[in-house]
């Protein structure tokens, strides 16, 4: 069997080595090399590193034109696999495949189509989520499901470990709705409510103090790969970004000072939100490299009673 695989995220990854193990992987298809970090370097995705390791042949397409359309018909391929690759592929491109042309999804479709399901799922305080492959469609992940899978989400998770998870559990459900395919099955509709995971900006990652320790917690979680959550943390006449990539919920109710009120910096950094307390636990000063609270706390002066946000 022949597959053209469609990806960018690290994500993708396991599928994409999956599928070399079972299958004659004849192309990937990645996004272009972008500038990242303070240099601005040309930044490969880690789809294409991979695939350079395993010398496989790597397109990288600025936009799904014409030219790739006959590029990838004349590979003839019998599937096309589509993960976390970051553009919806037009009906003409989706037609290139023989037998069927499937994504791999980090959600429980319908809930969470779009570019973040993982995140919102976590922003929204979900006890599960899941693996979804489908046939791809035209429209914005709403293809028959070939095969789904439920997976808890625990109050301790983050996105990393969220991610983690659905990585490992990937790979067999592509397998599996492969299988599916070749044995005739059809992909059954989807069904449920509709519910969507549009991508994330930096304004995400702002902290409103006067949500609810939950709410702030679950945003933390979310956000701690990218944008990762912050707030202004006042010092002498000037604020600086304080990013939060790491806390723990101390109280979920009660008003136990005003919103965004330092209560604590002796043990903990403890801080009221509009309802209960959190605790950071790995915080970034602006300029500054991440640290545990208890060592940032060794470095500055940070007396009860400040407020932090964004109002001097």
């Amino acid at each position: 069997m022949k597959v053209v695989f469609f990806g960018s995220d690290h994500f993708a990854l396991p599928c994409l080595e999956s599928l070399m193990k079972h299958f004659q992987v004849q192309s990937v298809i990645t996004a272009p090399d972008r500038p990242a970090g303070r240099g601005y370097k040309l930044s490969e995705t880690p789809v294409k590193q991979y695939a350079r390791q395993h010398s496989l042949p790597v397109f990288q397409p600025e936009s799904l034109d014409e030219t790739l359309i006959q590029t990838v018909s004349r590979l003839d391929a019998d599937f096309i696999v589509l993960v976390a690759y970051g553009k919806i592929l037009p009906e003409r491109l989706i037609r290139c495949a023989r037998l069927a042309a499937l994504n791999v999804h980090p959600s429980l479709l319908p809930s969470y189509r779009g570019a973040a399901p993982m995140e919102w799922a976590l922003l929204n305080g979900e006890k599960e989520t899941g693996i979804t492959v489908i046939s791809l469609e035209r429209k914005l992940d709403s293809g028959g499901i070939l095969t789904q899978k439920v997976v808890p989400v625990t109050i301790e998770d983050d996105i990393f470990s969220l991610r983690t998870k659905l990585m490992q559990i990937a790979p067999p459900l592509l397998l599996e709705a492969i299988q599916k395919v070749l044995s005739g099955e059809r992909p059954k509709r989807q069904e449920g409510k509709v519910s969507y995971a549009p991508r994330l900006s930096k304004a995400h990652g702002e902290i409103n103090w006067n949500n609810s320790a939950w709410r702030i917690y679950n945003q933390i979680r979310a956000l701690a790969d990218w944008p990762v959550a912050y707030t202004f943390l006042p010092l002498t006449k000037t604020r600086k970004i304080f990013r939060i990539k790491k806390a723990s919920l101390i109280s979920l109710s009660g008003t136990h000072g005003k919103p965004g009120e330092v209560l604590e910096t002796e043990k903990n950094l403890m801080v009221a939100c509009g309802e209960g307390i959190i605790c950071p636990v790995l915080v970034q000063l602006e300029g500054k490299k991440l640290l545990p609270t208890l060592e940032f706390l060794k470095g500055i002066r940070l007396p009860a009673g400040v407020i932090l946000g964004n109002s001097l």
